[in-house]
């Protein structure tokens, strides 16, 4: 169910108990929800039930049919996440446990609504500086870029690209990212930008023949504390 796992998965645990196996697929995903009760719904508390059902939602078909824009302008960025979850788009960015992240990425819901590449430039540099200062202070560089993007009518666009070169920089990213971004054609207001890194390595601090000057002097100029201190000028 897309990348909404946890949610999907225990939804798909309790249709065959105890020892049955269900597979939730985006086409039966309705029929599925017509079995349930808000209850039912992975990460739905009888708070939020409450307030759904205010809003005349009293059933989880109601809430796949409810508009997007409608339950950010109610509850905010939650109201993104609840809509994520029911529609099985729920996105983790790093794993749990000891497991080593696979993606360093930062997200924004806009709190205007455009089609304008503009106007949405500042908010691709502003995202891309922080999911960088994340990556370089958890001590990785990347190799490959990523952009995500999502419209008010749930259209959404995404791309990668591999980079023949080691990045750790915001104003690479947001580079990339435009040039990516080139040929799509918004026929709806964006509401919804993430981007990031991945393909992750991590940074090793070295004497090398040829060094990789950029990716060196990055910490220096950005976080001079995290270089150690027989490399410090």
């Amino acid at each position: 169910l897309g990348h909404g796992f946890r949610a999907g998965e225990n939804l798909a645990a309790d249709l065959q108990k105890p020892d049955g196996l269900s597979v939730i697929w985006r086409e039966n995903l309705r029929e599925i929800y017509r079995q349930k009760q808000m209850k039912d719904l992975w990460g739905l508390g009888r708070g939020w039930v409450r307030r759904l059902e205010r809003l005349g939602i009293a059933r989880p078909e109601q809430l796949l049919d409810y508009p997007v824009q409608n339950l950010i302008s109610v509850f905010g960025k939650p109201g993104y996440y609840l809509w994520q979850r029911v529609n099985g788009l729920e996105e983790d960015e790093l794993g749990n446990g000891r497991a080593e992240p696979k993606s360093f990425g930062h997200s924004w819901i806009l709190n205007f609504r455009t089609t304008d590449k503009e106007r949405l430039r500042a908010v691709v540099l502003r995202l891309a500086e922080k999911a960088a200062e994340r990556m370089r202070r958890a001590g990785f560089v990347a190799q490959e870029i990523y952009i995500s993007i999502r419209l008010v009518d749930g259209a959404s666009f995404r791309r990668s690209k591999h980079l023949k070169f080691r990045v750790d920089t915001g104003q690479r990213l947001y580079e990339e990212v435009l040039s990516l971004w080139a040929v799509w054609r918004f026929r709806q207001p964006v509401m919804h930008l993430a981007v990031g890194f991945a393909s992750l390595r991590r940074r090793v601090y070295q004497l090398a023949l040829f060094p990789d000057r950029t990716v060196g002097l990055t910490p220096v100029i950005y976080e001079p504390k995290m270089v150690p201190e027989y490399l410090r000028p």
